[in-house]
């Protein structure tokens, strides 16, 4: 939990992370599909290194590219699923007048390259980099979702302490809707409180 207290103001690995072990126990079947898409992105990345021909790094965009818009249409399915028993659950606690800096939170989603781009097309484009840096710099790998507060990043609007009840928050609105969704039971450890 340690890291997971700096996913408001962390980095997107963090928070990347934390919805993808969420979205992995909602619908397991997605699991399969990122490991398929991590196959692919080391091919591609290990093609980059090796600094192959076009042709030769183009094969493994395509593989990627169509494992890509798959894994991103069920991150963003799940991530409506996730912001709405989120911002359900905020509401809950800013309506009880606990909590009311969260007043005008809302859920933001990145999918990991540009908005009005094909993947396939943002791969292309983004090939020259790419093989420069030696890695991709664009796809699903990279989505991030953030939260605001009056249409401000939350890290820059909240303090260290609100930034802390916010991401426990998060934890037990997460734990609602893995009960509304699976049929589990849940236990959740608290040390040290």
């Amino acid at each position: 939990l340690a890291k997971n207290l700096k996913m408001i103001d962390g980095e997107p690995e963090i928070r990347r992370e934390f919805f993808n072990e969420l979205m992995f126990h909602v619908k397991p079947e997605t699991k399969k599909l990122h490991n398929s898409y991590q196959r692919a992105l080391k091919q591609r990345n290990r093609s980059l290194k090796k600094r192959l021909t076009r042709t030769e790094v183009s094969l493994w965009s395509k593989k990627l590219s169509a494992l890509g818009l798959e894994l991103s249409l069920e991150q963003y399915n799940f991530f409506k699923i996730f912001r709405e028993h989120t911002l359900e659950s905020m509401e809950k606690n800013v309506s009880n007048g606990s909590f009311n800096y969260l007043n005008k939170l809302s859920l933001n989603f990145t999918k990991g390259w540009e908005r009005s781009k094909k993947l396939e097309e943002s791969l292309f484009e983004s090939l020259e980099r790419d093989m420069a840096l030696g890695f991709t710099s664009n796809g699903p790998h990279r989505m991030d979702f953030t939260f605001t507060v009056e249409n401000r990043k939350a890290s820059s609007n909240l303090s260290r302490g609100q930034i802390k009840i916010l991401i426990l928050l998060v934890f037990l609105s997460s734990i609602k809707l893995l009960k509304d969704l699976i049929d589990t039971e849940i236990l959740l450890m608290i040390d040290d409180l």
